[in-house]
């Protein structure tokens, strides 16, 4: 395909994903919208993740395989597939996700309408490790200026987002120095280089965003990363060993326990949002058991106590 005919590439960084990568994979292949490529870089995976993206490449073309020889993180994962799109959009993508069948249909739609738009995302529907359904998160769709990202984050889920392939060419597209918060970073300097109304958020759930105890690892190191979101340095050495230094604690620090408990208690939220409140409960129980001096366990716990009316002040 040339590039004068191509409308996306899908660019996906994996790295020992064979869990859920098939799932992944068709749900790209199964878009409505059909015109794109599939660009997946595998980041010196040591599991079967290499043998499952050869087989899709063998049985579709639009799937290109790329190899890192040695294991490089994400950020320059995703910008050598940056590097080598074609398509005039940027389609993101993980591996453990899967996309719902409109959304590139929808997201491309609105790009064309919106020509002042740089980065477009969806709401999302939350999923556990079993496919299991914990309920919807939905965004702000609003201006987003640098200043309360850095305070409140991104509000948009990453994997969601497609962008405007020379708006983030533009910007040389991810630094290496945040292997975690890559995202934060971009969207920080993409809001001041083309204002707050850089992104947009379309407000239908086009992503099954999939949550795992490694995922709270993840986000506990994206925290340390995210402080230094958009900060400017003449090298970026010295920003590697500031993040660092203060992500070694974080990782120092973590349990595998507290991952398992962190993860019951984020789907005993979602449910409990939701008003299933007996599985909610099953699951706030859950977080006790694997981790029985977890503050946030108990208070899932203590929040069953409350009525409904009371638990949403308690939460807002």
């Amino acid at each position: 395909m040339t590039e004068a005919s191509l409308e996306i590439s899908v660019v996906m960084g994996v790295y020992n994903d064979a869990k859920y990568l098939s799932t992944a994979i068709e749900s790209i292949l199964d878009q409505t919208f059909e015109d794109f490529e599939f660009l997946i870089i595998d980041d010196g995976s040591t599991d079967r993740t290499p043998e499952i993206i050869e087989r899709y490449a063998n049985l579709d073309d639009r799937v290109e395989h790329f190899t890192n020889e040695t294991n490089q993180g994400l950020p320059a994962t995703l910008n050598r597939g940056i590097e080598a799109a074609n398509g005039k959009y940027i389609a993101r993508m993980d591996a453990d996700d899967r996309s719902l069948p409109e959304r590139f249909e929808r997201q491309v739609e609105f790009l064309e309408m919106n020509p002042d738009v740089h980065v477009v995302g969806c709401d999302i529907r939350v999923i556990g490790m079993n496919g299991e359904y914990f309920g919807d998160r939905n965004f702000p769709s609003g201006e987003r200026d640098p200043d309360t990202m850095q305070q409140e984050g991104p509000r948009v889920a990453h994997p969601s987002v497609m962008i405007r392939r020379d708006s983030v060419r533009a910007l040389d597209g991810y630094r290496p120095a945040f292997r975690y918060a890559q995202d934060l970073d971009l969207w920080v300097r993409m809001a001041r280089e083309y204002g707050p109304q850089f992104l947009y958020v379309l407000p239908e759930q086009l992503l099954e965003y999939r949550i795992s105890p490694e995922k709270f690892r993840r986000d506990q190191l994206k925290s340390v990363y995210a402080a230094y979101a958009g900060e400017m340095a003449e090298e970026d050495t010295p920003l590697d060993e500031r993040i660092a230094q203060a992500a070694e604690k974080v990782s120092q620090e973590s349990r595998p326990a507290k991952e398992r408990s962190m993860y019951q208690y984020m789907a005993g939220r979602l449910l409990l949002d939701q008003g299933q409140r007996l599985q909610a409960g099953r699951r706030f129980l859950a977080a006790v058991r694997a981790s029985p001096g977890s503050i946030r366990a108990w208070y899932g716990c203590g929040l069953l106590m409350l009525p409904a009316s009371l638990r949403r002040r308690v939460t807002a």
